[in-house]
């Protein structure tokens, strides 16, 4: 089961600058990084209280970055909307051209800046449930019951198997050879 729950307007590539800040046990992490999860927090908070208050976000993206980024001031060129993972994404597709936040991912704390945006086009979210429906105890017997009179109702005689798929809406198709334990009958799904 499908629904639509919102549409909105996004871009098919942006331009984003960051600031990674990692932290102990990351798999990414450089090596000699000893800071703690809340230690990077606290970091990544500063940095972006520095950038908030006149900061130039370049010079700490060389200074603190710890990613390959980091040469370029933490700029990334175009990218697509698959090329980020879902937090960082999200952050970069749909806040404004101009915005700064922090953004935590499985690579650590990231400080984005939402350089430019590109490609707008209409963008549809959509919420899917979805459940295996299968027969309970009851229906299964219910089946089992009527599979077996009309078994026996209709044994050895194709005229009364005829009428009784009729009168049942069952759709009888013939197959010219069957084989003692065939394991697939052709035609039937």
């Amino acid at each position: 089961m499908s629904k639509l729950v919102d549409k909105t307007r996004l871009p098919d590539s942006v331009k984003v600058r960051h600031i990674l800040i990692t932290y102990a046990g990351l798999p990414n992490a450089p090596k000699g990084v000893k800071r703690s999860q809340a230690q990077a927090e606290k970091l990544a908070d500063s940095l972006y209280t520095a950038i908030k208050h006149g900061g130039n976000f370049v010079s700490l993206a060389k200074t603190f970055g710890e990613d390959a980024t980091r040469d370029r001031g933490g700029a990334f060129d175009w990218a697509a909307y698959g090329q980020f993972v879902p937090k960082f994404r999200d952050y970069a597709f749909t806040r404004k051209r101009g915005s700064i936040g922090v953004v935590e991912t499985r690579f650590g704390f990231h400080i984005i800046k939402v350089e430019d945006q590109k490609g707008f086009h209409t963008a549809y979210k959509v919420a899917t449930v979805v459940r295996k429906l299968s027969p309970g105890a009851q229906t299964q017997r219910l089946r089992y019951a009527q599979a077996a009179r009309f078994f026996e109702d209709t044994k050895n005689s194709l005229a009364k198997l005829d009428v009784q798929a009729k009168e049942q809406g069952f759709k009888v198709r013939r197959l010219a050879s069957i084989k003692e334990l065939d394991s697939h009958l052709r035609g039937l799904g």
